[in-house]
């Protein structure tokens, strides 16, 4: 993943405006080009917003190119935008809400993150700093998508990354069982760092001075996924999280099993998702 091409969806609000100007940043950064898009709802006839209504939009002092206007479903033209543009990188605000909150009035993210075919970066209002990434990774083939992306991403700010998996507790071992015991999805998620180089102790690897042993970018827990995911969230302090996300499936808002989509509406920090 090089940022190289960044939407970011604007809008007037304090979470769009929040997610612009941390696109502006990542572009200054990254030495990317910036390109924001603002989606104003079809009223029938297609109308498209007057200019006292387009200089009113918020855009930050850094992003200086042109603002494009879409007129219709803002989960359907900010993917068809930013794939028309070629983007790396979708950049969006996002709002911690209840279920029911998403069932009445629909979820933006969740309908960009279900179409794009490129990473999103969702920005919350009181966002920290981006500098410790966090990846929730499986240890499977597919998985290792996501930790090409985290990783180059990190790479990408200067940040520091940490991967996290977790293991299933082991029935026959009764208390025991909480004891982190490698699997062989661990074993070769642990053979992937390893070969991404993801020990360089500038950039990667163990940040908050603990003495587990394995890599020092690998943290293993033992429990319910998405529960011991957002623990050592909390734990390791970083303010951004990675997730695959399944690409397609129903309209409606159904979570059900999918881990990525529980992580990216229950986790505090930004998050990055990689479709998968």
């Amino acid at each position: 993943m090089q940022l190289h091409r960044i939407v970011a969806a604007t809008g007037d609000s304090t979470t769009g405006r929040r997610a612009v100007a941390v696109a502006a940043q990542l572009a200054e950064v990254a030495g990317a080009r910036l390109r924001l898009i603002t989606v104003v709802p079809d009223s029938g006839a297609g109308r498209v917003p007057s200019r006292g209504q387009l200089a009113a939009m918020p855009a930050p002092r850094a992003a200086t190119n042109d603002t494009m206007v879409a007129v219709g479903l803002p989960g359907v033209e900010i993917v068809r935008y930013a794939e028309a543009e070629s983007a790396d990188l979708i950049v969006l605000g996002r709002s911690n809400r209840p279920l029911a909150s998403r069932r009445l009035i629909g979820d933006i993210g969740d309908a960009v993150a279900r179409r794009s075919s490129i990473p999103c970066l969702f920005v919350p209002q009181s966002l920290g700093t981006l500098g410790r990434v966090l990846a929730a990774l499986d240890g499977t083939e597919r998985g290792s998508r996501v930790l090409r992306v985290a990783a180059d991403f990190t790479r990408a700010i200067g940040g520091r990354f940490r991967a996290v998996i977790v293991e299933r507790p082991d029935p026959d071992c009764g208390d025991a069982s909480t004891v982190p015991i490698w699997g062989a999805r661990t074993i070769r998620l642990a053979g992937l760092l390893e070969q991404a180089g993801l020990e360089e102790p500038e950039l990667f690897g163990r940040w908050d001075g603990g003495s587990r042993s394995g890599p020092a970018a690998l943290a293993v827990r033992t429990g319910e996924t998405v529960e011991e995911v957002l623990a050592e969230l909390d734990r390791c302090g970083a303010g951004l999280l990675a997730v695959g996300h399944h690409r397609g499936g129903p309209t409606r808002l159904l979570e059900g099993r999918s881990v990525g989509r529980r992580l990216v509406h229950q986790a505090p920090t930004a998050i990055l998702t990689v479709p998968l």
